[in-house]
């Protein structure tokens, strides 16, 4: 039971910090995507690295997917959308690593089928950079 417990809180430790070293990294370029629908507070960030391509979720304000849909995160380069990862939605997920991202002009979050789509749905955009 001890030996469990240390592992449960090892590994959450282990997150902490992994967030943490995201969350300062020099390099990382913070965006917060706002919801679309101005009636509603929908929030999360994304860190992006423009060096490494290495790009980071974490969801601060928005409602889990239902159990048919998941939410799919788009890099937008030239208007032309770029699939970066889909994730659930919910707080508890903490930061989440999605696809490497080699450019970006903005970004955009839509509501998808379950394991997510080859071309965003443009009727289920759920936030967007400002």
């Amino acid at each position: 039971m001890l030996s469990q417990n240390y592992q449960q809180t090892k590994n959450a430790f282990d997150k902490a910090f992994s967030d943490l070293v995201t969350l300062r990294d020099e390099n990382a370029t913070v965006i917060t995507l706002q919801s679309a629908d101005t009636s509603k507070r929908c929030f999360v960030r994304v860190y992006w690295n423009h060096y490494t391509r290495q790009t980071y979720l974490d969801v601060l304000a928005l409602s889990p997917a239902d159990s048919t849909k998941q939410y799919q995160l788009w890099a937008m380069v030239n208007g032309q959308p770029f699939e970066a990862g889909i994730f659930n939605g919910g707080m508890d997920e903490g930061i989440q690593r999605m696809k490497p991202v080699v450019n970006a002009d903005a970004w955009v979050v839509t509501r998808e089928p379950k394991g997510g789509s080859t071309a965003p749905t443009l009727e289920q955009v759920v936030l967007i950079s400002k």
